[in-house]
């Protein structure tokens, strides 16, 4: 068993926060530098882009139904695949929210998701992945949180459970979801703020038959990518934030789609017997705007 990166979009939208408020809306861009392939000349830098819309729903004081759906989209250069790389995500989420006392809440979402790297006749893009989060309320300021999360991958099947909590009082909030997403932020002045955030990535898309070899293949895009930012209140309720970080075991590897994992269980690879058909190339910056409503 090796560690493997976890997650994707899914955990980011913000049905599955420890927070109490919802983003209705939600974007972000994000680019590197040039990022040199080991022990290689060749070069790519990698864009992403990201729009997540949420749709509550109140039926009663203790039931929310919740939809929402995500896009995304991350294109780089492969020396292999001779030319740009485009990927896109289509994420469908639709739940309930309950809330079973004046302390615990859960909420239980379906995640289908078509993660496509190209539109072929005959290929199947269609994932299919759920979770259920639940929340404890503490105190006034704190609450824990814990959840599972499962997703049908093209490496094979996924799971893991969630741990994390909120906290907020003054100036400083804490939304901690481990181990996918972290942000610390701190209030500066009353529109703007500090913040420290992690998120853990992981993503598989299908690709064109014979990209790499005259095989079907997939690929799957992994990485750590902590970040420093600094917030901004523009109006009422929209906050847009600038992040500059560094990324950590990022890796866009390619697989024959013969092979798979027999499970991916939080941070191990059970029965992994893959050859990856592409090289790595090297961590680097990446810069990101975030705005919110």
């Amino acid at each position: 068993m090796r560690l493997v990166v976890l997650f994707s979009f899914l955990l980011q939208s913000c049905l599955l926060h420890s927070q109490d408020y919802i983003d209705l809306f939600s974007a972000q861009y994000q680019n590197t530098n040039d990022n040199r392939y080991k022990n290689e000349s060749y070069s790519t830098k990698v864009q992403e882009l990201a729009v997540n819309i949420t749709l509550p729903v109140k039926v009663s004081e203790k039931v929310a139904l919740i939809s929402g759906f995500s896009y995304d989209n991350t294109k780089l250069n492969y020396k292999e695949a001779q030319g740009k790389i485009d990927l896109q995500g289509y994420t469908f989420r639709t739940g309930v929210n309950i809330k079973h006392n004046e302390k615990l809440s859960g909420t239980y979402v379906v995640i289908p998701k078509w993660a496509i790297g190209i539109k072929e006749k005959g290929k199947s893009n269609f994932q299919l992945g759920g979770a259920a989060i639940w929340k404890y309320k503490k105190s006034e300021h704190f609450k824990y949180v814990l959840g599972l999360y499962y997703n049908e991958e093209f490496f094979g099947p996924f799971t893991t459970p969630l741990f994390g909590f909120y906290y907020k009082k003054g100036k400083l909030e804490a939304d901690v979801m481990l181990p996918a997403i972290t942000d610390v932020n701190y209030a500066i002045a009353k529109k703007s703020t500090l913040g420290f955030h992690f998120r853990s990535i992981a993503k598989s898309y299908n690709l064109a038959t014979g990209l790499i070899n005259n095989t079907n293949e997939y690929i799957v895009q992994s990485s750590n990518e902590p970040s420093l930012y600094i917030g901004k209140k523009l109006f009422k309720n929209i906050i847009l934030k600038a992040h500059i970080g560094h990324s950590i075991g990022r890796s866009y590897r390619i697989y024959n789609s013969d092979e798979k994992m027999k499970l991916g269980l939080s941070a191990f690879r059970i029965g992994d017997k893959r050859t990856k058909l592409n090289n790595d190339f090297n961590n680097g910056f990446f810069f990101k705007l975030n705005m919110a409503y």
